[in-house]
């Protein structure tokens, strides 16, 4: 709820910010002397607009963070051979696995076990 009520007072400003130039007339300084941001039309458009313009980046970086995750979701679904996060069953069932810290080989708790250790294999 919290998502959909940011992105409406988003859209909001975006709209205030598309329609002020058109609602005020920009060749009267007086249409817009008394208006927030007054009396230079410079002032009310940093004030009408700027939030607008705010939102939209902030929109923007929002919509593309969403996008990078949904990618990086599906990225994983599309590689079945990634190694996943060892679990409590599945880390007393590979007890005697290689590398699962018997013996000598990668992970066993030797000065050499970081050099050895796989870029796959869960620090």
């Amino acid at each position: 709820m919290r998502r959909v009520g940011g992105t409406l007072l988003a859209l909001y400003f975006i709209g205030r910010a598309v329609a002020e130039p058109f609602l005020i007339d920009v060749g009267d300084p007086a249409s817009y002397r008394r208006d927030w941001g007054g009396p230079s039309l410079a002032g009310v458009l940093l004030v009408h607009c700027g939030p607008g313009v705010i939102a939209a980046v902030l929109l923007v970086v929002a919509a593309r963070g969403w996008w990078r995750a949904r990618l990086a979701v599906e990225v994983d679904r599309s590689r079945p051979y990634r190694r996943r996060a060892p679990t409590r069953a599945r880390a007393s069932r590979d007890a005697g696995a290689p590398g699962s810290g018997s013996g000598s080989g990668p992970g066993s708790g030797s000065p050499w076990s970081a050099a050895h250790r796989s870029p796959h294999q869960p620090r």
